[in-house]
């Protein structure tokens, strides 16, 4: 861990990074996402925007199998009012490999746009270049 970036939270299946250059938070989620894990990465999410100036954030998503509706919730009920009240501008989410994981990702990005600036990408360059050059 070095002065620039910082690991806020790191499982098996879910980790979040800060990197301090360039304000934002990576966070990786893989497999199936269980309600636990998603709850952690909810409170890490929150002590990282709060602790930190966090502008943007990626999600990358490319290894998800399934989120379930009721966390997909969850996740809604939680970070819309945390991300509302922080300074995130932007968010991109990298698609899943998997076409559940897909499709629960396009889920979250479509709930997330209506409240930030939120895209999904098919590789972690494409997001960066929005996150980044607009």
């Amino acid at each position: 861990m070095s002065a620039n970036s910082a690991i806020l939270y790191n499982t098996n299946s879910a980790s979040m990074l800060y990197i301090k250059k360039r304000e934002y938070l990576f966070l990786s989620i893989e497999g199936f996402a269980n309600t636990r894990t998603l709850s952690e990465l909810v409170e890490a999410l929150n002590y990282g925007i709060s602790h930190n100036h966090v502008k943007k954030i990626i999600f990358d998503t490319s290894k998800v199998k399934v989120i379930k509706k009721e966390d997909i919730q969850l996740l809604t009920l939680t970070l819309i009012p945390l991300l509302s009240k922080s300074a995130v501008s932007k968010i991109a989410f990298i698609n899943s490999d998997d076409v559940f994981g897909n499709k629960s990702v396009s889920m979250l990005a479509s709930i997330f746009t209506e409240h930030i600036p939120t895209q999904a990408f098919p590789n972690m360059e494409s997001a960066e270049i929005w996150l980044f050059n607009n």
